[in-house]
């Protein structure tokens, strides 16, 4: 005859409680990774607008190709967005076209 009841063992849950926590771990500093990279494209996107107005006032107040390059270059710097820096991967090129009607 076998016992019915199953005799409990001391440490059973440590190698689970164990597990879990590396998993938890694991998930929290993805969900970091994710959230910096979504701030991240964020802020580039509102660097990419705010050149994008600076140029056109300039194109607006009549100003040379060299100054709209100028004034959305600047524009871009002063949000601490450096041109062809090496230790990020942003990078940019001014274009535009004027619609004469």
């Amino acid at each position: 005859m076998v016992p019915s009841h199953r005799y409990k063992q001391p440490g059973q849950s440590l190698p689970l409680i164990a597990v879990m926590l590396v998993v938890i771990i694991g998930l929290v500093g993805m969900s970091v990774d994710v959230g910096n990279a979504y701030g991240q494209q964020r802020r580039i996107q509102l660097v990419t607008n705010a050149g994008a107005l600076a140029g056109m006032n300039a194109v607006s107040r009549s100003a040379s190709n060299a100054d709209v390059c100028t004034s959305v270059q600047s524009t871009v710097t002063a949000n601490r967005v450096a041109r062809d820096d090496r230790y990020t991967s942003y990078r940019y090129q001014v274009h535009y076209t004027i619609l004469l009607w």
